[in-house]
């Protein structure tokens, strides 16, 4: 059963990325697809997810590509350059983040996007409340792997040569958007 406060949540991450979507999208750690829900069939190109089984199932689902990789230890072997690449509350459960970050540098066009939301700290102690209430995801809160605070994701971010456009809290504080561009493109 989805906890009752998950499927507003995720209407809101995607609302507040959604002006930053341009051209051709890749949706790391797409989970079921929402962002199909939201954009045109043309602009929505690839996901991927860990999960084997969602993945099979939006293969079925939906026209676009769909991969299974573990992003924290694979490369990803797409012959597709993105103009936007999302990672919608994904960062925090990665081990290894700057494996995904440098790949994607790659993988964008010049010009292109890299748009990440994750929790804030703040965010994350309400997460965990909300999951033992049955609220949000138990499940989620659980898989978080480190939570960032402004200044960590921006220097991580930095590291990866990724250039800092926008930063926006949103949901009462309680998540952060980053917008990046690649600094050598």
């Amino acid at each position: 059963m989805t906890p009752l406060l998950t499927p507003y949540l995720h209407r809101k991450l995607i609302e507040i990325v959604k002006p930053y979507l341009k051209g051709d999208i890749l949706d790391i750690g797409c989970g079921s697809a929402d962002l199909v829900k939201f954009l045109n069939e043309s602009q929505y190109c690839c996901g991927i997810d860990i999960n084997k089984t969602l993945i099979e199932d939006l293969k079925m689902k939906y026209p676009q590509n769909f991969y299974c990789i573990n992003i924290d230890e694979e490369e990803i072997s797409i012959d597709i350059i993105f103009d936007t690449i999302t990672m919608i509350a994904v960062i925090e459960h990665l081990k290894n983040p700057r494996n995904i970050l440098q790949q994607c540098r790659s993988l964008l066009k010049n010009g292109g996007y890299l748009v990440i939301t994750t929790p804030t700290p703040f965010g994350d102690k309400i997460h965990k409340i909300g999951a033992r209430l049955g609220l949000t995801s138990k499940e989620a809160v659980k898989e978080h792997y480190k939570i960032y605070p402004y200044e960590d994701m921006k220097n991580l971010l930095a590291s990866c040569r990724f250039e800092l456009q926008k930063y926006q809290k949103f949901e009462l504080g309680m998540n952060q958007m980053f917008v990046c561009r690649d600094v050598l493109k």
